[in-house]
């Protein structure tokens, strides 16, 4: 599967998109350490042998979003009322994993485009903000179900030189990554969100994305 075949963008962030990913190919440096004949064999996301050392080589390989799942802060059930714009919009995602760095693409589907120029100029905005692109090595704490990602590079700037980290777990074959509490009209505190208002915990599901049947030498890089 080809990074064209694997995300289409609207014009305006293909060339995003593409410089992003670049980004993070470039970014890789060595080669990741040689696959066995049975990861070679079958799924690019193939779980590992429990005596694996490294807890980050069980996310090698490309990832899919299948689900998203929405909770309050208490782990309960959250309408669709509540928070609508949050984990609700049919969304296309990957994450990529060499086993030492990690990058994650998300992008959720665009409302029907508006009429005039202002119109395609908000269009052109509410796209990027529903675009999320980042990548950089990532550490895991496999006792505390943690994944630390230092970001190298992002869409949005601001998260550039920060950190990620997001709760992690392995359902099946799946990977399931859930990100920090969301306040949208508070803050987080310790007891959850602050004045008492409701949360909102994601818990995305990502499936393996089996390798190609045949790769010649530059798209398997």
């Amino acid at each position: 599967m080809t990074i064209s075949e694997t995300i289409r963008l609207p014009g305006p962030l293909r060339a995003a998109a593409i410089v992003l990913l670049a980004g993070a190919i470039a970014g890789c440096g060595a080669p990741p350490p040689p696959a066995d004949s049975a990861a070679s064999a079958g799924s690019s996301a193939a779980p590992v042998a429990a005596a694996d050392a490294d807890p980050r080589a069980r996310f090698a390989g490309t990832w899919r979003l299948a689900q998203v799942e929405r909770f309050d802060q208490r782990g309960g059930p959250l309408s669709d009322l509540m928070h609508p714009t949050i984990g609700l919009a049919p969304t296309l995602g990957f994450v990529m994993s060499d086993g030492e760095r990690l990058a994650v693409v998300m992008q959720e589907e665009a409302a029907a485009p508006g009429g005039g120029e202002g119109a395609q100029a908000d269009d052109a905005l509410a796209a990027v903000e529903r675009y999320t692109a980042y990548f950089g090595p990532f550490t895991v704490d496999a006792a505390a179900g943690t994944v630390s990602l230092a970001v190298a590079g992002a869409l949005n700037p601001r998260l550039t030189g920060g950190r990620i980290e997001p709760s992690y777990a392995f359902a099946e074959n799946r990977l399931v990554l859930m990100p920090g509490l969301q306040c949208p009209d508070s803050y987080v505190t310790d007891t959850g969100c602050a004045y008492g208002t409701t949360g909102i915990a994601l818990r995305n599901y990502w499936e393996p994305v089996p390798p190609a049947d045949a790769l010649d030498a530059e798209a398997r890089r």
